[in-house]
């Protein structure tokens, strides 16, 4: 009887015992896990902003990106990976060349792409993410993000890009196609 009373006794606390370890496991393999995740995001931060290493790597680091966006990787990647973008789109301008012809080619409100702007490729990929995911975007408070602010000269929006519920305001639209778009939203202080 001595043994399985000792078994009996014991099993409880060996179990105790490994519950504890168990779980303090679990979580050193979660911050692991989360340090590698947030230093991969500080990594594609850094490559997807500079063009040192070629314009190549700073694409494939704005398509990393996605899933940081879309918040798959917890909400507090979600706007500083807005923010990259944001910043992206705003450090590219049209020439004076390209605004010239620009204003020549186009109609008031006439939202035609001009084939002949130059959009560098991390332009063109920012642009594609947001076409194509602009309904995946989540903000912890209002389910969709809203892009104001955002300078989307030259975007051109696929055949029945659903942008209801988006606030531009402030957004730049110089010379962006809307043609084929589904209009749910009231533009305040968006400027053409």
């Amino acid at each position: 009887m001595g043994p399985f009373f000792t078994m009996c006794v014991a099993s409880p606390i060996a179990f105790l015992l490994w519950s504890f370890r168990n779980s303090d496991k679990r979580m050193d393999q979660l911050h692991v896990e989360e340090n590698i995740r947030q230093s991969d995001f500080h990594m594609l931060e850094q490559w997807a902003t500079t063009n040192e290493k070629g314009e190549s790597l700073q694409v494939a680091a704005i398509y990393q990106l996605l899933p940081y966006l879309k918040g798959e990787f917890g909400f507090r990647y979600i706007r500083p990976s807005m923010e990259i973008f944001r910043s992206l789109l705003e450090s590219w301008r049209l020439t004076a060349e390209e605004k010239s012809a620009l204003y020549k080619k186009l109609r008031p409100f006439a939202f035609e792409a001009v084939e002949d702007i130059f959009r560098p490729d991390y332009i063109r990929a920012i642009q594609t993410i947001l076409i194509q995911e602009i309904g995946n975007f989540n903000d912890s408070v209002n389910n969709r993000y809203h892009l104001k602010n955002f300078n989307l000269q030259c975007i051109e929006f696929e055949h029945e890009t659903n942008l209801s519920g988006i606030n531009f305001q402030c957004s730049v639209f110089e010379a962006a196609n809307f043609s084929s778009c589904i209009w749910l939203l009231q533009i305040s202080g968006v400027l053409f």
